[in-house]
């Protein structure tokens, strides 16, 4: 595996996060929707079942948010651990940036006051940097 794949991960956990917060979202909407349906429209106990049914995929949604958000934690604690054995501080920066944080190059080079070019030379370095300190725990995936 290399740097830029193990790194990488943490970047793809935080996209799943957000898809399934999302998912969280739709449910809680529809929930909202049905509730002020029933209210409109003085339903009574013959739509129950189907708010029953909401309210497990809610509460299902909600667990699977925590989980996602657990394994991002571990994922970025391990991640920033590796990353703060890197010896260069702009090494540190760029790869905290852009995996840790989840951020676009166009900010990073903004806010470390580089242009994209630089940006992108720290960022080969750094990896390089990583894959040398790293390379038995990135050659034998012992990494968590």
């Amino acid at each position: 595996m290399t740097a830029q794949e193990y790194l990488g991960r943490v970047r793809k956990q935080d996209r799943l996060l957000h898809v399934v917060e999302r998912e969280r979202g739709r449910v809680y909407k529809d929930i909202c929707c049905l509730h002020a349906q029933q209210i409109k429209e003085r339903v009574t106990g013959s739509k129950q079942s189907g708010t029953d049914d909401l309210i497990i995929r809610l509460e299902t949604a909600t667990e699977r948010v925590n989980s996602e958000w657990d394994t991002l934690i571990s994922m970025r604690d391990a991640a920033l651990r590796m990353i703060n054995v890197l010896r260069d501080p702009d090494h540190q920066a760029v790869l905290r940036e852009r995996y840790v944080s989840c951020r676009d190059w166009e900010n990073i080079a903004v806010d470390l006051g580089y242009s994209w070019r630089k940006t992108f030379y720290v960022h080969r370095q750094a990896l390089k940097d990583f894959e040398s300190v790293h390379r038995f725990a990135l050659t034998k995936c012992v990494i968590v």
